[in-house]
């Protein structure tokens, strides 16, 4: 993947602004073909990989995973997350507590069922009853 440093400079620009023709500018591509530019980048292979890599590893240290949701959530919840000088109201606080919980899986009905094999029979000679009328 051997790119020139105009290539380089404008898959960078693109992987953060997403607008081809101004990432050909500020590439230093000439404004009059900087349209055309972007475009035809876009298809080289080179540029379409190295893309590829840079979107992939940005995208990885941009989105939060649920550990660190839930971490952020805790802080907020123990009023370790200030805004300024005030920590989070209560309010916030009972919400983050809520959302932390809701990740979790704490307020999940659960329910169980017991089915002997003369209730799944029934139910099976139910459905394919259903199916086929």
């Amino acid at each position: 993947m051997k790119l020139t440093i105009k290539q380089k400079a404008f898959s960078e620009f693109y992987a953060t602004n997403g607008n081809a023709a101004e990432s050909a500018k500020l590439a230093g591509y000439s404004e009059k073909t900087a349209e055309q530019q972007g475009y035809q980048l876009l298809h080289k292979t080179s540029v379409k990989e190295y893309l590829v890599t840079l979107t992939s590893t940005d995208t990885k240290n941009r989105i939060m995973d649920a550990i660190e949701r839930q971490t952020f959530l805790t802080d907020v919840i123990r009023g370790e997350i200030n805004e300024g000088e005030n920590t989070a109201k209560l309010s916030d606080r009972i919400r983050a507590c809520e959302l932390l919980g809701k990740m979790q899986g704490d307020f999940m009905d659960r329910q169980s069922i017991q089915l002997t094999s003369a209730d799944y029979d029934r139910e099976r000679e139910e459905i394919i009853a259903r199916i086929l009328a």
